[in-house]
């Protein structure tokens, strides 16, 4: 297992009671999941590599994409959210993100009216393609701020990756 750190997992101004990220590796490396923060490791086929949480934190993206290119392999990115997708160099990638709980609330006939990214609604939830890259948005189950879900259903994404 592979995961990345969120907004709520970070300590920051707003949120001065989260671990520290050595603390969060340490508890990852124990329940025997590799914690990504602008790394990348080699996985089978795939090279993943894993961005510090893009709201909280300053990542390093060209290291983590060089750290990929050294490793080899079918390019995979996770990243807390998707303000990092158009930042992507224009080739062959699949990008995994969550953040945005599909909207969480949204409005008969108006939809989602409110991601908390700087693009808005526009990568609010699902499959995104844009020229050779590719970026699935997961809803996840959960809430953030009040704890309700209007019209965005939770989700969870089994995606399958093969060779094209």
């Amino acid at each position: 297992m592979i995961a990345v750190l969120g907004n709520h997992d970070s300590r920051s101004q707003k949120n001065q009671r989260a671990l520290s990220g050595t603390d969060w590796q340490a508890a990852f490396t124990r329940m025997g999941i590799t914690l990504l923060q602008d790394r990348a490791v080699r996985r089978g086929p795939l090279a993943i590599g894993g961005l510090q949480d893009i709201y909280t934190r300053k990542i390093d993206l060209p290291a983590t994409l060089a750290a990929m290119t050294r490793l080899g392999g079918a390019p995979v990115v996770l990243s807390h959210g998707p303000d990092v997708f158009p930042t992507l160099p224009d080739a062959p990638s699949l990008t995994l993100v969550g953040h945005t709980h599909c909207g969480q609330v949204a409005l008969p006939f108006a939809g989602i009216v409110y991601v908390p990214t700087k693009y808005g609604t526009r990568y609010a939830c699902g499959l995104y393609r844009d020229g050779a890259r590719t970026m699935i948005v997961a809803g996840g189950v959960g809430t953030s701020g009040l704890p309700i879900r209007m019209l965005a259903p939770p989700d969870i994404w089994l995606i399958t990756i093969r060779p094209s």
